[in-house]
């Protein structure tokens, strides 16, 4: 019950405040596009900004929050993954996660015996070489491997996936957001009593 309660106090109070958030992460995602040497994230800037400016509109108008929520999700995480995953932009990462995963299957390790550049590191456990044995872009299970891992924690709403620190990761790949949404459900079974389930995630 008290979780409950909670739960909605928290959500009456960001609903008053919301046009400001998203209004807020506008100018923080147009100036992460201008300033930012990187391409993916003057991409995502540029898109999340416009959609963030569009959400802090709607949210302070008459029509639903959902509606506002729904377009910062598509704004600042959905279109500028498809985007770039279509135009074959991501952080070095991604590229690093791809490797590892053509590594094991043709070697068995994930990583170079005999590296030379930065980008032949591999700073990854084994495990996340997983991602790139997966067909497709590692971006898609990466994010899919967060959103889930945030649901089964009860952290699964909108205004959180559209926040900038969620949303930039998850678009331009970011591989430390399943790391740490693992991380947040593990507390929660953990919590909840259920300490073998927290000790997996």
């Amino acid at each position: 019950m008290w979780r409950i309660l909670r739960e909605q106090a928290a959500t009456c109070v960001f609903g008053r405040v919301e046009r400001y958030v998203w209004a807020g992460f506008a100018v923080g995602a147009v100036g992460l596009a201008v300033v930012s040497g990187l391409g993916p994230h003057r991409v995502w800037g540029a898109v999340a900004g416009a959609a963030y400016a569009a959400a802090a509109v709607l949210a302070s108008g008459a029509r639903p929050r959902r509606v506002a929520r729904a377009v910062a999700v598509l704004g600042a995480v959905v279109v500028p993954l498809v985007g770039l995953v279509a135009a074959g932009l991501g952080q070095s990462e991604v590229a690093v996660v791809e490797r590892s995963g053509r590594l094991l299957l043709t070697t068995g390790s994930p990583y170079l015996t005999d590296p030379a550049a930065v980008t032949d590191f591999n700073p990854y456990l084994p495990g996340m070489a997983l991602f790139g044995v997966l067909p497709g872009d590692p971006r898609w299970w990466l994010g899919g491997a967060c959103v889930a891992a945030l649901a089964g924690a009860g952290l699964h709403r909108a205004p959180l996936l559209a926040c900038p620190l969620i949303a930039l990761p998850l678009a331009v790949g970011g591989v430390d957001l399943p790391v740490a949404a693992l991380m947040c459900l593990g507390l929660a079974l953990a919590g909840q009593g259920r300490p073998g389930r927290a000790g997996l995630a």
